[in-house]
């Protein structure tokens, strides 16, 4: 399980490293500037960036969940105990 765990936060670590990169060299590509006032171009592509490619992505990911939901074996609590069901 520690494997795992390690696996999981290093590639969690790793998204958030390539994302930061990713976002920043694209706003930077606008040209935003956190010191002056932006233009429209560049506020739009910070708010894409920060708020709506974020809420997409979980959406998509949400849905995945509930689509794989089916695929495993079902847990039945009320009559089995707990236990699997075949």
């Amino acid at each position: 399980a520690s494997l795992q765990f390690g696996l999981f936060a290093f590639l969690a670590k790793s998204a958030l490293a390539l994302a930061s990169v990713f976002t920043l060299s694209l706003l930077g590509i606008v040209g935003f500037d956190a010191v002056v006032l932006n233009s429209e171009d560049a506020l739009l592509t910070l708010s894409l960036l920060y708020a709506a490619i974020p809420c997409v992505l979980k959406l998509f990911a949400a849905l995945l969940i509930y689509r794989t939901k089916g695929d495993s074996d079902e847990i039945s609590n009320d009559t089995h105990g707990g236990t699997y069901v075949n």
